[in-house]
């Protein structure tokens, strides 16, 4: 048992990614939740898996099981996940065209896939 819990803590990052990869385009796109009523805005299930999936990849950041390459793509998802950001920000504040909730939650949508094409390149 120890021995499948030890591999599974080497190896979880990677099974994953994989099943993501498999997974997101082979389910069907059904929402779970609305989040505001009037939009088109729905939380479906695979949000909730790649969540999960980041939230394990920043656990294992932390302990240092994992690094962050110095990759060139990194950067410009970077830039992109910042221009994006700041343009939500005009929208929502100064521009006043956006609902607050929509915005962050398509922003969110916008950089989860961001860090799942982050996830791949580690060194696992």
């Amino acid at each position: 048992m120890q021995k499948l819990l030890s591999w599974l803590d080497d190896n979880l990052i990677a099974l994953l990614a994989g099943f993501l990869l498999i997974f997101i385009p082979l389910y069907p796109k059904l929402p779970l939740l609305d989040v505001l009523p009037g939009y088109i805005v729905r939380i479906r299930l695979e949000d909730f898996l790649i969540g999960a999936t980041v939230i394990i990849w920043f656990i294992w950041l932390i302990r240092k099981k994992i690094t962050i390459s110095l990759n060139p793509v990194i950067d410009i998802m970077g830039i992109y996940i910042a221009v994006g950001l700041l343009s939500m920000v005009s929208a929502v504040l100064r521009l006043s065209t956006s609902a607050k909730w929509s915005s962050i939650f398509f922003a969110g949508l916008n950089i989860f896939p961001s860090f799942l094409f982050s996830i791949l390149p580690s060194d696992l």
